[in-house]
């Protein structure tokens, strides 16, 4: 950023502040990141000296010694070889006290990349890329210069087709003939090859090995070994044996079975003497083809990087808070719509390896205006790769996001699509919007009737926008489903979720919406197709992704729990989903990861009551009187809405049934036929009661209600321990029969999309 947009007073609104690019060594600028990894970043820069475009791998910070030693063997060992299918090395520098290396920039992507992407690779490809990599190792090897790990990440498939456009880099951990005897254990578990890690020196053929594996995975699209260590990774190759690809890739012919047999022999004696004699066999095996198989119509590299990325809190005061954290997931929401960017969970923030780079900055309110300084910043080594200060009239808040997006990704990828922009509201609208949404995420019962309130401000002022319209509409349903509101608030979520998709269908607030109020009406499997349209929209989303989650884990679907999981990655502060989950764990009897996530009860109030509701349904599935005598202590320390339910729950404990809790629960699932999600919801829990306390009959109707009202919980109806009793029951059979089909319903719904 220069100095001139810094200390100007107050630029137009349209004025932009210009980024001022990072200079190493007084000689290279950074314009972007276009590679990570565990020793350090690599990027896109400009050589002012040579007028030439170059990549630039810069160590950590932290490296020590040994990593400058193998920086150096690099640089030294990599200008030994001068081959088209080898990355050129041109300089080692320093800058700050870190050193780097700069190098031929291959614009393409790596080997890894394309594999992760498409999986198996069409044989002719594959065999054009094995080319590529053999006549690279050939011409590394005449120079006596073992690479030691070899593997997808350090191919890089360029613009130029295959074999010309194949590129062996990373020689960080090469070493020569002259070099035998080096005892230390180096390279890649998944491809390492035995001898080099039982300690005989490493030599041409050890990389022939990490060449059949690779050979095998292209033809595959599977890895033949997983190894997390050198240790299993022995294990593992002596378990196995002799790889034969026939019995995964019946078509792949005999010859290039031969190839990746004799490559992969575990006695480096038994396999070829050269990469030379490898690269004829394979040139030949070429013209073997099936005849059957076509050649693909294209075959160039396709830059598709995904950079992970995170968006952390952006700092504001208690007065703007709500302003910046809406202006924070607007942000994650117009990152996440380029397909070169992976915006990642703020639970990896810390790794390094995982996410190279984050998005921090802060927000202020000046007058009418808004103040947002954003800064893009690589992890491993602390460069400022972009920063931007923006003045904006209030009313363009909602659109602000797009455009910081739109700017910082240049930095990570010159070929990402431009997301579609915002229309600027009235910025009454927008903070009475941002405000709202901020109660919505309190997730209790004040915040979601002040929300209401807010929203319907908003409405009055901007009919027509689609995320105002979405958010109303989804607390209104939220109010209706649990709040025992009357039944207008279903009636307008369904005339503003209607009139939100019809406006904007290719936004995920919409469709999370119509998920809610789906749910409320009983829906499931319309909210499940909803749900899984709005995942895809918004895959960032930890609230959506808990929705989903929420939804097919009672189906018994396994990537519900696993969905739950990634929603909690994705927004650790997403207490709900924690609760949810710990149920979940609960009816699997998993008692200690229940408790884990359960914890101790929460000091805001507005969390007590989902904190009871669920502790108190894992007392009647778990009858611990440790656990009993605690949770009572702690109901009769605290107020909180639902404390008069919970003490009748007791009295039912200790045998005085006259005031059951299953009789409150009876009575607030009753209190509208059309709130169905309501009342599946509290007949379970009145079933449970029920059947506990010895009224059978009384639970087998609290358990047919629900039925009829949509349940959809089958893992609830199967496992509920407070409910065994009923499943002997000559009616039992039948309803659940009913909600198993509704399940398998929704499972098809969400898949389907």
């Amino acid at each position: 950023m220069s100095s001139d947009a810094e200390t100007a007073p107050r630029p137009a609104p349209a004025a932009r502040s210009v980024r001022e690019k990072t200079l190493l060594a007084g000689r290279y600028e950074l314009h972007a990141l276009v590679g990570w990894g565990g020793s350090g970043n690599v990027y896109r820069a400009y050589d002012r000296e040579l007028d030439e475009i170059v990549a630039l791998k810069m160590l950590r910070p932290t490296s020590g010694a040994s990593d400058v030693v193998r920086l150096r063997q690099e640089a030294k060992l990599a200008r030994k070889v001068t081959h088209p299918n080898v990355v050129r090395t041109f300089d080692i520098g320093e800058h700050q006290g870190a050193r780097f290396i700069t190098m031929e920039l291959v614009d393409g992507e790596s080997l890894s990349t394309r594999l992760s992407r498409v999986g198996a690779l069409h044989p002719d490809l594959a065999i054009a890329i094995a080319v590529g990599m053999l006549r690279g190792l050939v011409a590394a090897h005449q120079k006596g210069v073992i690479h030691r790990d070899l593997k997808p990440g350090n191919v890089l498939l360029a613009q130029e087709p295959p074999p010309d456009g194949v590129k062996i880099t990373d020689f960080g951990i090469a070493s020569t003939e002259a070099m035998r005897g080096a005892p230390e254990v180096v390279g890649t578990p998944a491809y390492i090859a035995p001898e080099s890690i039982t300690g005989t020196p490493p030599d041409a053929r050890s990389d022939l090995y990490a060449f059949g594996l690779i050979l095998y995975e292209m033809l595959t699209g599977e890895r033949a070994f997983e190894s997390r260590s050198f240790e299993t990774a022995l294990e593992e190759r002596h378990e196995r044996g002799t790889l034969d690809i026939l019995t995964v890739v019946r078509d792949a012919g005999e010859r290039m079975a031969r190839i990746i047999r004799e490559c992969t022999a575990l006695d480096p004696e038994e396999r070829p003497e050269s990469a030379a004699v490898v690269l004829a066999t394979l040139e030949r095996a070429a013209i073997d083809a099936p005849p059957s198989v076509q050649r693909p119509p294209e075959v160039r590299a396709t830059v598709t990087r995904r950079t992970p990325i995170a968006v952390l809190s952006l700092a504001a005061s208690e007065l703007d808070r709500s302003i910046a954290d809406g202006l924070g997931e607007d942000l994650v929401a117009a990152l996440s719509r380029y397909p070169a960017l992976a915006v990642c969970a703020r639970s990896k923030i810390d790794e390094a390896r995982d996410v190279p780079v984050v998005v921090t900055g802060d927000v202020q309110r000046d007058g009418d205006e808004i103040v947002v300084g954003l800064r893009l910043v690589s992890v491993a080594d602390g460069f400022q790769l972009w920063s931007q200060r923006f003045r904006r009239p209030l009313r363009e808040v909602l659109s602000l996001a797009a455009e910081v997006a739109r700017d910082a990704v240049t930095v990570l990828d010159e070929h990402g699509r431009a997301s579609t922009d915002s229309a600027s509201i009235n910025p009454e609208a927008a903070e009475l919007y941002l405000e709202a949404r901020s109660q919505l995420q309190r997730r209790f019962y004040d915040g979601t009737v002040r929300a209401i309130m807010l929203l319907e401000r908003a409405r009055t002022i901007e009919p027509h926008e689609p995320r105002i319209l979405s958010a109303h509409a989804y607390a209104l349903a939220e109010r209706f489903a649990f709040m025992w509101s009357g039944d207008a608030d279903i009636d307008h979520a369904e005339a503003a979720v209607t009139e939100a998709l019809r406006l904007a269908p290719d936004l995920a607030d919409p469709w999370r919406s119509r998920c809610r109020v789906d749910q409320a009406l009983g829906r499931a499997v319309d909210a499940a197709t909803a749900i899984a349209r709005a995942v895809k929209l918004a895959p960032w989303s930890g609230e959506i992704q808990f929705e989903a989650g929420e939804l097919l884990s009672a189906t018994g679907d396994p990537r519900g729990i696993q969905i739950l999981k990634t929603a909690i990655d994705l927004d650790p502060r997403l207490w709900v989903c924690r609760y949810f989950l710990a149920s979940r764990f609960a009816l699997e009897g998993d008692w200690a990861r229940c408790e884990a996530l359960a914890g101790e009860p929460p000091a805001e109030a507005e969390r007590l009551d989902q904190y009871w509701v669920l502790r108190l349904r894992m007392m009647l599935w778990n009858k611990d009187p440790a656990r009993l005598a605690r949770v009572r202590t702690h109901v009769r320390a605290r107020e909180f809405a639902m404390r008069a339910w919970a003490e009748s729950l007791f009295r039912s404990l200790d045998g005085d049934i006259q005031e059951s809790a299953g009789l409150a629960c009876r009575a607030m699932a009753s209190q509208s036929e059309r709130s169905k999600r309501r009342s599946y919801f509290f007949n379970a829990i009145f079933a449970d009661v029920a059947t506990l306390f010895g009224r059978p009959e009384d639970g087998m109707a609290g358990v047919k209600d629900a039925v009829d009202a949509g349940l959809h919980d089958l893992v609830w109806l199967d496992r509920s321990p407070a409910i065994a009793p009923l499943r002997a029951h000559r009616d039992f059979a039948a309803l659940r029969a009913r909600v198993a089909e509704r399940a398998a319903a929704i499972v098809a719904a969400y898949s389907a999309q």
